[in-house]
């Protein structure tokens, strides 16, 4: 085990980044803090399928538009969310999310893959 010295100063404990980015988390990243009659342990925030099912949502809205459907489900590795365009049974597409709930461009389909998807489908329709 590593072991790290610090000095505590008026305005806390400040844990560097290198440190930090090494066990995933990033600025912006939230960690819960876990006390106990041991001491104080920091592990990363992990979203709740709730929160996955959040985030994707909002970036589709963003992204593709508001006439799609989602499925969440639990992977060993990541959150995979399927994306349906209104009223069809072929996904459009999926996006992938680490279990840190940040999105993962290279396991997911891009936007454009997605609309493109949607209008061949609808007009095959």
């Amino acid at each position: 085990m590593e072991k790290v010295k610090q000095v505590i100063s008026a305005g806390g404990l400040q844990i560097p980044l290198p440190i930090m980015e090494r066990y995933g988390l990033h600025p912006g990243a939230s960690v819960v803090l876990e006390l106990d009659e041991l001491g104080i342990h920091i592990a990363p925030a992990l979203p709740e399928k709730q929160d996955i099912e959040n985030l994707a949502l909002r970036y589709l809205l963003a992204k593709v538009g508001d006439a799609v459907t989602i499925q969440v489900k639990k992977k060993d590795e990541y959150w995979q969310v399927d994306v349906f365009g209104a009223g069809l049974a072929q996904p459009l597409g999926t996006l992938a999310y680490a279990f840190t709930g940040e999105l993962l461009v290279n396991q997911s389909t891009s936007p454009e893959t997605m609309r493109q998807t949607a209008i061949l489908a609808f007009q095959n329709k």
